[in-house]
């Protein structure tokens, strides 16, 4: 149990409707409510709960039900919006808990969606985290489906079949999306403060990882080469945190070092100020992102699998 309410911040929608109706705030005695910290009526003041409906619940739902209790909020919601935006209610959920009923209202079946389309596949998507366990499939898409048309939504579970406390809901455009994480991001959801951000792809957030390194790999370094002569050669490029010419057992040069910066700027000027700097006769110095442990292991693989089609005959490219 966790929710039978949403406050939100101002309206889920341009329409003005919402707020003002008993089931947009009022809750169980028994089930926390989802609010956020510093929420307004539209007067300015706190949002106060309708009398008439604060020991109760909506008639027709099953007391501690909180899937039930969402449900009905955010329907009774939809049905006082006199122009509901973007399809509201008439969602095609595809992947949801299978205790889920089809109640012709856009649940599973429904096939009533709007036909919007967006320039990205993932621009309609919503990543949701810091979700309190119990919360489920259904009441995801009931927390989110009075701010358009849901083409999927999904908590994650580990093998257990449990809740990892996180979860996505694809809209058919991005409008939506837009609005529900301006307006449930921060809210508090069975005391948990639940996260609302936009869906980044697994490509773009390593493209964005990739750019945003503080510590560099440089090799092809002379054998005379100290830790003072790469501090003076980096410097110029920023605020230098740590830099270290490695040595063998003998303590002789393995002509390779590190260098970390403490921002990431200063690491990429430095990248692309000396990596290809001639240091003397055919003797080019390399500077790039320092691979962590995972990423040197798939590099190394990488190498040995272009060895073995090389060996093969076969042309390898990049």
């Amino acid at each position: 149990m966790f929710v039978n309410s949403m406050t939100f911040r101002g309206n889920p929608a341009p329409n003005h409707h919402y707020a003002g109706h008993p089931l947009a705030t009022a809750h169980h005695p028994q089930q926390p409510q989802l609010h956020h910290h510093a929420t307004t009526g539209q007067a300015g003041g706190p949002m106060a709960h309708h009398p008439s409906a604060a020991h109760g619940t909506h008639p027709g739902a099953h007391p501690g039900s909180a899937n039930n209790n969402i449900h009905h909020a955010a329907s009774a919601m939809s049905r006082h919006a006199p122009h509901a935006p973007m399809g509201m209610g008439s969602g095609n959920i595809t992947s949801m808990s299978p205790h889920m009923p089809n109640n012709g209202s856009g649940m599973p079946g429904s096939g009533s969606g709007s036909g919007a389309s967006s320039s990205s596949p993932d621009s309609g998507k919503i990543y949701i985290k810091n979700l309190e366990r119990s919360i489920d499939n259904k009441a995801v898409y009931d927390m989110f489906c009075v701010f358009g048309n849901i083409l999927n939504c999904n908590v994650a579970k580990d093998e257990d079949g449990n809740s990892r406390g996180y979860g996505f809901v694809h809209f058919d455009s991005e409008e939506p999306a837009r609005i529900a994480i301006s307006k449930v991001d921060g809210m508090l959801c069975n005391n948990q403060k639940v996260q609302v951000v936009k869906f980044i792809p697994r490509r773009d957030r390593e493209q964005e990882k990739a750019s945003q390194f503080r510590n560099l790999y440089v090799k092809n370094l002379s054998e005379d080469f100290t830790d003072q002569h790469l501090h003076e050669m980096f410097e110029p490029y920023g605020r230098i945190t740590s830099h270290r010419v490695m040595l063998d057992e003998e303590g002789r040069s393995r002509r390779f070092g590190f260098v970390a910066f403490e921002s990431p700027q200063s690491a990429l000027a430095a990248v692309i100020g000396l990596n290809g700097k001639q240091l003397g006769d055919n003797k080019f110095l390399y500077v790039a992102r320092a691979l962590n442990k995972v990423e040197r292991q798939q590099e190394i693989n990488r190498k040995l699998e272009e060895r073995k089609r090389q060996k093969a005959g076969q042309v390898f490219y990049y």
